[in-house]
């Protein structure tokens, strides 16, 4: 995660909205990456 937020840091001009950007977009992979994992393993209910 922290390596994407760095990657985009660097390759644009402006950091704070890339920097926006990239922790929205990682955050929101993360949601679908657990979203994935709880209906591909079901928890006790």
């Amino acid at each position: 995660m922290a390596v994407v937020v760095a990657a985009a840091h660097r390759r644009s001009s402006s950091s704070s909205l890339s920097l926006l950007l990239s922790l929205l977009l990682s955050l929101l992979l993360s949601l679908l990456l657990s979203l994935l994992l709880s209906l591909s393993l079901p928890l006790p209910a």
